[in-house]
C-alpha cells in the first residue's frame, strides 16, 4: 500500500531526529530527508526515485559509522560548558566532520585539542569575566564604534561580531557571558583610539593650543576639558577659544600655530 504524505512527513522528522541525536545532520543522507519533507510540507510530490530511496533510507534506519567515541563525546562535553559560545561554530564543524567518520587534518587536531583545553579551563575557573578597568574601556570602545563606517564592519567581521558580543554581554552582564577572544578582539582593534583616550592624550588640560575655525583658520585657545568620547564616536578636547568652548578633534587641533 502506498503510503500517505502525511506518514512520510512523519518518517522524515523521526528519522531526522535520530540522525542529530548521532550528530549527523551533516550527512548527504539527513539533507536528502530533510529536503523530502520540505517537498512534501510545501505539497509537492516525490520523484519515483526519490521515494525509492526515501523508502530505502527509512528502512534502514541510521547509518552506523566507525568513529572516535571518545573525541565525539569530549566535543559534546565542551559545547555544554557555559562561556564557551564564541567557539560553538568550529567545535560543532568538528563534530560533523567526526560523526561522519572523517578524519581531521594535523592543523585541525591542534586547533581542536586548544579549544578543548580552553572548556576544561572555563568549566574549572567558571566563565569569564573582566576586570573592572577593562569592562570602562569596552564601554569606551563601544562609543568610539560610532565613528566606524557601514563598509569598516562589512569587511571586518570578526572584530564587527566580537563587538555584538561584548554590547550583550554589557545590556545584560548577569544572564550573559562573555568569553576573552571577543573582548581582546575589540580591545586591539581599537588600541591607538583607547591609547590616546587614555594614556597620551594629543593635548592636556592647561595646554596652549591652535584650532582650526573653519573660514576663520587657526585661532589661539587652552585646553579646558581632558579627552572624551562625542556622541559620533570622536575622541575629543575642550578647547577655551575667546569666550566660547568648543569640541575639537585631534584633526582640527595645531601645536603649532601661524608662521610670522
Amino acid at each position: 500500500m502506498r503510503k500517505s504524505k502525511q506518514t512520510r512527513i512523519d518518517e522524515a522528522t523521526s528519522l531526522m531526529a535520530e540522525y542529530d541525536s548521532g550528530s549527523l545532520t551533516g550527512d548527504y543522507r539527513y539533507r536528502f530527508i530533510s529536503d523530502m519533507k520540505d517537498r512534501l510540507l510545501r505539497g509537492k510530490n516525490m520523484s519515483t526515485r526519490q521515494r525509492s530511496w526515501f523508502d530505502s533510507l527509512v528502512e534502514e534506519g541510521v547509518p552506523e559509522i566507525e568513529t572516535d567515541k571518545e573525541k565525539i563525546s569530549a566535543i559534546k562535553d565542551a559545547l555544554s560548558v557555559a562561556g564557551m559560545g564564541h567557539r560553538h561554530e568550529p567545535l560543532q564543524s568538528f563534530l560533523s566532520t567526526l560523526s561522519r567518520g572523517k578524519d581531521l587534518s594535523e592543523r585541525q587536531e591542534k586547533f581542536l585539542s586548544s579549544l578543548l583545553e580552553e572548556a576544561e579551563g572555563v568549566k574549572l575557573n567558571g566563565p569569564y569575566v573582566p576586570e573592572a578597568d577593562i569592562i570602562e574601556k569596552l564601554r569606551s570602545c563601544l562609543e568610539l564604534s560610532k565613528s566606524y563606517s557601514s563598509m569598516y564592519w562589512s569587511t571586518h567581521p570578526g572584530t564587527y561580531k566580537a563587538l555584538k558580543a561584548v554590547e550583550s554581554w554589557l545590556e545584560d552582564p548577569g544572564s550573559i557571558t562573555i568569553d576573552k577572544w571577543s573582548v581582546d578582539k575589540i580591545l586591539k582593534s581599537m588600541r591607538s583610539k583607547l591609547n590616546e583616550l587614555y594614556h597620551k592624550p594629543y593635548v592636556e588640560s592647561g595646554d596652549f593650543i591652535w584650532y582650526h575655525d573653519g573660514a576663520n583658520g587657526l585661532i589661539p585657545g587652552v585646553v579646558v576639558e581632558q579627552a572624551s568620547v562625542d556622541n559620533r564616536g570622536e575622541i575629543v578636547y575642550g578647547v577655551l577659544s575667546g569666550s566660547r568652548v568648543v569640541s575639537a578633534s585631534k584633526g582640527r587641533l595645531s601645536k603649532r600655530g601661524k608662521r610670522s
